[in-house]
């Protein structure tokens, strides 16, 4: 395992995130509804895709073990994190929660999964 890449993946997973989740916050008014929660769930799994497929093309050996534990170390800090800030923010409701991870593991299949494509595609000789 190269725990420096899975270190790095979290991280990454982490900032991205805190961003969207920022994003999300100063972005919401009262009228904004369900629309701008389904944006957000939408972007996550983009972006979070792209992190994903990123890794993948840089980890030849096992990359969906490695993904699985830089997901994993990442849903760990998050949770520390939402636990030191929940007394400023309040807590967040369960569904949105299990929604996120949701979100988080369909990122994992579909960006490691176009990311091993990827990897395979340019370590192949070009039609011509």
């Amino acid at each position: 395992m190269n725990w420096s890449k899975i270190i790095a993946l979290a991280l990454s997973l982490l900032g991205a995130q805190i961003l969207l989740g920022f994003a999300e916050g100063v972005l919401s008014t009262p009228a904004s509804g369900a629309s701008l929660i389904l944006a957000g769930y939408a972007a996550s799994l983009a972006i979070c895709s792209a992190i994903f497929a990123a890794f993948a093309i840089r980890t030849p050996s096992r990359p969906f073990a490695h993904a699985w534990l830089g997901l994993l170390l990442q849903v760990l800090v998050a949770v520390l994190f939402s636990v030191a800030v929940s007394p400023w923010l309040g807590s967040t409701p369960w569904l949105s929660v299990a929604l996120e991870w949701v979100v988080l593991v369909a990122a994992l299949a579909v960006g490691t999964s176009i990311g091993i494509g990827l990897r395979h595609r340019v370590g192949s000789p070009a039609d011509a």
